[in-house]
């Protein structure tokens, strides 16, 4: 097999010369494209235009979650979404509070926090229009720990209204839901000096020392302080008997059960079922949050749902929309009825999030963009056929003015217009499917010249005779 010339391989100049004609040929036919469609061009850039505008594509890089007291269920949840974000190249920056009240506070009025998780009931019907929920996302029953003597009865607050209790530091949820329970038991309120406003390390600590006779900490069993005190062997839990009818009083409570041995099977602790009124964590944001981070919210909440770690949740329980005080986000709501998108199996969740909430702008912008792709070619093939017909027209006469010169002034002038037609013909950008055309150019070019010198040099032969 004969070698290949080395001036026919192919160079990095030559690669990039040819790179640059191509990206000229396609700006020039996008061009003329655009000069005669452009009332279909206009549509298309306006649809292109409200695609970005409207449809804001790119999330922020940071998002804050007002998230509670340190080692709270609520904590905890904060900083497994916080994980889960980080995934995702999502920085979730968590700020501790006192509680739901306090989150609820940081979130209205805080312009840089956009999240906070809340105790479900903690806030009233449209009372924030701006807040919308993404859901519950786990079980938070209401505990209450007291040492001395075994209580069975039915009205703790009865009994303990002697007592010194913690009830929750001002703005925990702990607090804000006791309040809706004291409405039910007047002797708590009338006996406020029993109240103690802790929060719940520093009630833990008092409790297990003596100082106080109980405390109120409505929190997940995951909860440090919640395991501290259930492993303390002078620390009972109360039975909430009467769970079932705070159930029918306050809607937005469930009641759960602590089965009996289910805590530690080898001790069977507890040594009976202990029923618990149960509030739920629930997840607020601004109504303006990024859609894609709200989607992300919602990916993370059904993976936790699914990881069945939840001790009181049933299967497929959260994320669910149980308090109702708040309005439901519309991302919320479609990702409820259909699931995570099927495009965030194989791509970004801010690009499966833009194509899930945009697919209809985006098929009207493929509807308008389709026809002008398809005139694309059309396009290329009409400008060069109008670039090489103009260039013969011109070259037609110049040869009909070099057949009527009559003099060398004449000629001369006719050999500089070809001259020029050249040049402009060597910068032509021509499709490897016009070569030949481009190349038959150039040889009536060259005829042409070629005709015009040898008439010059028959009229300069006769002028020397």
């Amino acid at each position: 097999m004969s070698k290949q010339p080395k001036h026919l391989h192919l160079n990095k100049k030559s690669f990039i010369r040819y790179s640059m004609d191509a990206f000229k040929l396609e700006i020039a036919s996008w061009k003329e494209l655009f000069k005669n469609e452009w009332p279909l061009a206009l549509v298309f850039i306006g649809l292109v235009a409200a695609l970005i505008i409207y449809a804001k594509p790119y999330p922020p890089k940071e998002v804050k979650i007002a998230a509670g007291q340190v080692d709270s269920s609520f904590n905890i949840m904060a900083n497994r979404y916080a994980k889960y974000f980080k995934k995702h190249g999502i920085d979730l920056n968590i700020v501790e509070t006192i509680g739901s009240q306090d989150n609820l506070t940081k979130l209205i009025h805080k312009n840089d926090i956009q999240s906070a998780l809340l105790l479900a009931g903690t806030i009233k019907k449209k009372e924030f229009p701006k807040i919308i929920s993404l859901g519950s996302v786990q079980q938070v029953p209401l505990w209450l720990f007291y040492r001395g003597t075994l209580y069975e009865g039915d009205d703790p607050f009865v009994h303990f209204s002697q007592k010194k209790v913690s009830v929750g530091a001002p703005g925990s949820g702990t607090l804000a839901l006791l309040k809706e329970l004291m409405t039910l038991h007047k002797p708590l309120i009338e006996n406020p000096k029993n109240l103690h406003y802790l929060t719940h390390a520093t009630a833990a600590d008092e409790l297990l020392k003596g100082d106080l006779d109980a405390m109120f900490i409505a929190d997940g069993l995951d909860s440090p302080i919640v395991q501290r005190l259930l492993k303390a062997p002078d620390i009972h839990v109360y039975n909430f008997s009467m769970a079932p009818a705070y159930e029918k009083k306050l809607p937005y409570l469930d009641m759960v059960t602590i089965p009996r041995g289910s805590l530690n099977l080898e001790s069977i602790f507890p040594k009976s079922n202990i029923k618990m009124v149960s509030s739920s964590m629930v997840l607020l944001v601004e109504e303006d949050l990024h859609p894609a981070i709200q989607l992300l919210f919602m990916m993370a909440s059904d993976e936790f749902g699914d990881a069945r770690d939840q001790f009181f949740a049933r299967p497929d329980e959260f994320p669910s929309y149980r308090d109702h005080s708040v309005p439901l986000s519309p991302i919320a709501k479609h990702y409820f009825e259909s699931g995570t998108p099927i495009a965030a199996r194989f791509l970004p969740f801010w690009v499966a999030s833009f194509i899930d909430r945009m697919w209809l702008l985006l098929l009207a912008i493929v509807t308008v963009a389709f026809p002008l792709f398809k005139m694309l070619p059309n396009y290329r093939l009409t400008r060069v056929r109008i670039e090489l017909s103009t260039a013969y027209e011109n070259l037609r006469q110049i040869e009909s003015q070099m057949l009527r010169a009559q003099n060398k002034e004449e000629f001369e002038e006719n050999l500089a217009e070809l001259n020029a037609l050249e040049e402009a013909i060597s910068e032509l950008i021509i499709p490897p499917n016009h070569l030949n055309q481009y190349y038959s150019l150039w040889s009536a070019v060259n005829i042409v010249r070629k005709n015009t010198v040898d008439r010059l040099a028959r009229i300069l032969n006769q002028e020397n005779k």
